[in-house]
Order: C-alpha cells, then sequence, then structure tokens
C-alpha cells in the first residue's frame, strides 16, 4: 500500500509531499519488511560475499560441467545430467548422505561464480541463475530430502546465495520479494534452537545468520548468530585450544570460520571478543603439534589427511579431548598417538584406547579413516573398533554419548612423563558389564613402546588388534611375535611379552568388510592386521606387548607386580606401572 502511495505522490508532484514523508517515516518504523524487500539488493556489498571453495582445477571442472548441463556435486563424486526436469533429490548410494548434501548446498553454483568472476564471462553466471531458481521452485514446493533444510547445507547455500545475488542483481531483472523471503527463511530455519548442536554445522549456521541479518536490516539474527558463535566456541575447544570433534581436520576448518567470521564483524567494528580471539592463536599451533614425522595430518576419527608446513615435536596431554601424542624427533623421530575420552559424539569413531603408530616418515599403526558418511557396511567398519589398533571383545559395543563430558566412563587416568619414558593410561568403562583399560609407554632413548591391557569382563574372547598401514608387509608371524617390514626396508618386531591363545593375520575378505584403510572419499585400500586373542581375562594384564622399531637392540624386559625393568643395549630403565 505504501509503495503504491509514494507512486501516487510522485505523480501528483509534491500535492501530497507531506503525507509521503510521513509514509517514509512510518517505513522507517517498521520490522524491516519492506526495507528489505525493496532494497535488500542494493545492501549486499563485497564484504558479504565469502566463498566456500577456493577456484582451483577441481572448480574449473566442475564449472565447465556445469555448462554442459552435468552436475558434480563435490570433487570426483558421481555425476548427474542437469535439465528442467532435474530431480533435486538424486542420490547415489556409495556416498550416502554426502551426495545429497552438497546437491543441496548449491555447490556447483559456488564454482559458476568463481569461473564468473575469473573469465568475466556471462554465461557462466546465467547458467548460476538457471540452477538457483530450478533448486527455488523445488524448494517452494513440496520437499522429501532431509538434506534440503538440514544444519550443512542450509548455512553453505544461504552463502551462496548471497554471492549469487551480489552479481546477478546487475545483469537480470531479480524478483527481490522472492529472494528475500528465501533468505528469510534460511535464517529462521538457522534461528531453530532444536537444530542447534554446538558443532561445526552449528558455526557454519551462526556465519551464515549474521550476512543475512545484515543484509535484511534483522538486527536480531545478527545478535543471535554471534552469541551462538561465542557460546559455540567454548563448548567445542578444550581449555588446550584443541577442538573436540574428535578428528584434527575438523579443527582447522573451524578456526578457518572463526577467522572469517572475525574479520567479518570487524568491517563493522563488532568482534567476537580478545579472549576468543587468543586461544584461537593458541589453537592455530595445534596442526604443528599433531602432524606426523612426514609433516601429514594423522587420519584420526573422521579426518581426510593433509599436510602442514612446519612440525613441533613436544608431547600433548589433553584430557577434554582425551588424546595423547608421545614424540621425539631425535636420532629419528617417533610418534605415538593414544585416543581415550570424549567430551562429544560427533566425528568420534569406536577408537577408544586404540593408537598409531609412525618411525621415522613412515606410517606402521593407522587408524582407517572415514570412508565416507554413509550408513554402508563400509562406513560402518571403518568407525568400529574392529577398524583401530585396541581392544575389544567380539560382538561387544560401547555407546559413544555426549554425556562423556561429565560422565568420564571413557578417559585418560593417568599421565607421566620423565627423562627416560612417557607413560599413558586409559580407561573404557561405558560397557555395561565389562571395562578395558589400556597403558601406553614410549621409551625416549629408544625407538620402543610398550601396549599393556587388561580388563574386567565375563566374556570368553579379548582380541588386541593392530591396524597396519597399507605399505607395512607383514614378512614373519607367530603367537608370539610377528615381523614387519616398512616400505624402506626397516624391520619392526612386535612382540608379545607374555602367551596369547590363538593370533591371526586378517585380509581383506569377500565375505566381510575388514583389512581395508580409506583412499580417498569413497575408496579403500587393501591392508592386513594382526590380531592377537585370550579367552582368560582374570590375569592382571591379559596383553603385555613390545613394539621394537630397531630390532637389532638387545632388549630385555621383567614385569614384577607393577614395576617393568627394562634393560636396551646394557641401559636400564624402571617403570612404574
Amino acid at each position: 500500500m505504501f509503495r503504491k502511495l509514494r507512486r501516487q505522490s510522485d505523480n501528483e508532484q509534491d500535492k501530497n509531499q507531506e503525507l509521503f514523508s510521513l509514509l517514509e517515516r512510518i517505513e522507517q518504523k517498521l520490522d524491516g519488511k519492506v526495507f528489505a524487500e525493496d532494497i535488500f539488493l542494493e545492501r549486499i556489498d563485497e564484504k558479504d560475499v565469502l566463498p566456500l571453495i577456493k577456484r582451483n582445477k577441481d572448480s574449473i571442472r566442475i564449472a565447465k560441467r556445469a555448462m554442459k548441463d552435468i552436475i558434480e556435486p563435490f570433487p570426483n563424486f558421481e555425476t548427474v545430467d542437469f535439465d528442467e526436469t532435474f530431480d533435486w533429490e538424486v542420490t547415489k548410494k556409495k556416498y550416502g548422505h554426502s551426495y545429497q548434501l552438497y546437491i543441496q548446498a548449491l555447490r556447483v553454483v559456488s564454482a559458476l561464480l568463481l569461473e564468473y568472476e575469473k573469465t568475466n564471462q556471462f554465461n557462466y553466471l546465467d547458467k548460476a541463475k538457471k540452477i538457483v531458481e530450478s533448486w527455488m521452485d523445488y524448494a517452494e514446493g513440496k520437499t522429501d530430502s532431509a538434506m534440503t533444510w538440514y544444519d550443512h547445507p542450509t548455512a553453505n547455500r544461504a552463502q551462496i546465495l548471497i554471492h549469487f545475488l551480489y552479481h546477478a542483481r546487475n545483469h537480470f531483472e531479480l524478483d527481490a520479494s522472492r529472494y528475500s523471503k528465501m533468505l528469510e527463511r534460511h535464517a529462521k530455519i538457522m534461528s531453530d534452537p532444536s537444530i542447534y548442536k554446538y558443532n561445526n554445522h552449528s558455526l557454519m549456521m551462526d556465519r551464515a545468520l549474521i550476512i543475512i541479518g545484515r543484509i535484511l536490516n534483522k538486527e536480531q539474527f545478527v545478535q543471535l548468530g554471534i552469541s551462538r558463535a561465542v557460546e559455540t566456541f567454548w563448548y567445542s575447544f578444550s581449555a588446550k585450544g584443541i577442538h573436540l570433534e574428535n578428528s584434527p581436520s575438523y579443527h582447522g576448518m573451524v578456526i578457518k570460520i572463526y577467522d572469517e567470521l572475525e574479520a567479518y564483524l570487524n568491517q563493522f567494528e563488532r568482534t567476537l571478543g580478545e579472549v576468543i580471539l587468543q586461544y584461537l592463536e593458541k589453537a592455530k599451533k595445534y596442526y604443528s603439534l599433531i602432524a606426523k614425522p612426514n609433516y601429514e595430518l594423522p587420519e584420526l576419527g573422521d579426518s581426510s589427511g593433509g599436510k602442514v608446513g612446519t612440525k613441533v615435536f613436544e608431547n600433548v596431554f589433553d584430557y577434554e579431548l582425551g588424546l595423547v601424542i608421545m614424540q621425539y624427533e631425535k636420532p629419528k623421530p617417533v610418534y605415538t598417538t593414544f585416543i581415550s575420552g570424549m567430551s562429544g559424539k560427533t566425528h568420534k569413531h569406536s577408537d577408544d584406547l586404540s593408537i598409531t603408530l609412525s618411525y621415522g616418515d613412515e606410517d606402521i599403526l593407522v587408524d582407517a579413516g572415514r570412508f565416507n558418511y554413509s550408513k554402508s557396511p563400509v562406513r560402518s567398519y571403518m568407525t568400529s573398533a574392529r577398524a583401530h589398533s585396541t581392544l575389544y571383545m567380539k560382538g561387544k559395543q560401547y555407546p559413544r554419548e555426549n554425556e562423556n563430558r561429565f560422565t568420564r566412563s571413557i578417559d585418560l587416568t593417568s599421565y607421566f612423563d620423565s627423562d627416560t619414558h612417557t607413560l599413558a593410561k586409559g580407561k573404557n568403562e561405558a560397557f555395561d558389564d565389562s571395562s578395558l583399560y589400556r597403558t601406553v609407554i614410549q621409551l625416549k632413548d629408544f625407538p620402543i613402546i610398550f601396549v599393556f591391557d587388561s580388563a574386567k569382563t565375563e566374556d570368553k574372547t579379548l582380541v588386541q588388534n593392530f591396524n597396519l598401514h597399507h605399505a607395512v608387509e607383514v614378512v614373519e608371524h607367530s603367537k608370539a611375535e610377528a615381523t614387519l617390514k616398512l616400505k624402506s626396508g626397516q624391520s619392526v618386531l612386535l612382540k608379545q611379552l607374555k602367551s596369547v591363545d590363538s593370533y591371526e593375520v586378517r585380509e581383506p575378505s569377500e565375505d566381510k568388510v575388514q583389512a581395508v584403510n580409506t583412499k580417498s572419499f569413497g575408496n579403500t585400500i587393501d591392508t592386513k592386521q594382526l590380531a592377537f586373542s585370550v579367552t582368560d581375562s582374570s590375569a592382571e594384564y591379559v596383553f603385555e606387548t613390545m613394539i621394537v622399531m630397531n630390532p637389532a637392540l638387545d632388549v630385555n624386559t621383567v614385569r614384577e607386580d607393577n614395576v617393568l625393568y627394562v634393560t636396551v643395549d646394557g641401559k636400564k630403565i624402571v617403570i612404574n606401572l
């Protein structure tokens, strides 16, 4: 109504100027609806555009394929043809929910926009418009996909829509009201406390919510986004500045989001606060600590690897995260991780009491990786205890719960660092009627680690599993010991210090998923495992295992009660267990 009266006022050449001025003042006092629908497009500034991907060979390929009406939702995913009858709920079993997630997020549009910015070729922008408005037609109707309004794609899509509108407003006659309503719909969904989980997806929503709030002139969205982002920081980082989602890859991603968010807020004289900024600087040092000696990030939890530029050899003990890193650089690097505990179940595997091990720049024991985010048998295996170098009971699983932050049913119970060795203990008391315990010891002057396992259970069979890197060969093996050979030719001795009942060298099987590691997203690579078993859990330690990365060393051990006496090439070391 007000816009109609405004046009009448212009036509009557100031006859109703007084009324027009009054209407202008009324409009300014409204809740922003009229303002947003009229001129919100003009409020989109370059600073509101935060591209979610970088232009590289993958994005270029994805954009060029899109120009041929072929959508590649994520780098190297299977493609799908795009046309006027495109099925926005298309799935590919191999990728689980991830395929729909990236379809719904409009990631392909982001690639098109990057190519438009680089080449200034209008066709890329025009194709982006066709895909965007096809999705809007779909979203304005009945949708059945769980991913359409899921937190992750909703947040990313909101930013991609803003990126698109920033360019498209100068080239097309856009339905401003339609786009305004769509962005506000995104904002209202992202404001819903019932879907807010205080994790990386929630932080994505906060970032998008703040930007939408500024563009639509709705301060309530801005304030909500900032306050929740601050709360999420304190919930999702440990006191040592380590992200608590159980996967190193997400540590870096979340820091990047906070950095971008702070830079965005600074443009409007706002901030997340000095204390958070100080913790973020602390958090940025973590990658140099957790990186393996070869500068690669370990594929713990749902991590996907990656390399860092610097490496620092210092031990890490984080009670809240449930992670110990034992490491030294000289004379030759030895690197051990030990997981026991969690403060949240996001990206958490059944990896408690598990270890990984590297010697020099070569991996010996590794986690199997994430594979993908589906509900497939392979994904189920990758997250299971069987895919990790840990202790488990056949047929028994334990719950992974957010409440462990407080109950500490799974926990690091002890950490000790001396001139001769580092020792850490962990427990898993999350089972209904059983408990598992592990002690890990790394010597400092010699490339040797010890693993002592114990249990309280009525179960008949306990398994001590070692998941090998795919390049490691099993040269010799028996119930007492196994000789491994690394790619470089280096031999490694794995020796049981007390007798076990049985053992097996596991290899990939056609009957069930086993002995495979993640090669890339949705792809596996064959490996081998060493699995030792006992049927009597009454002993103080059911497994006493030594791994020597230089078999030429003369090593002798004696355990008397809770003291382990170790002699290496004549040097005596006393370890209180």
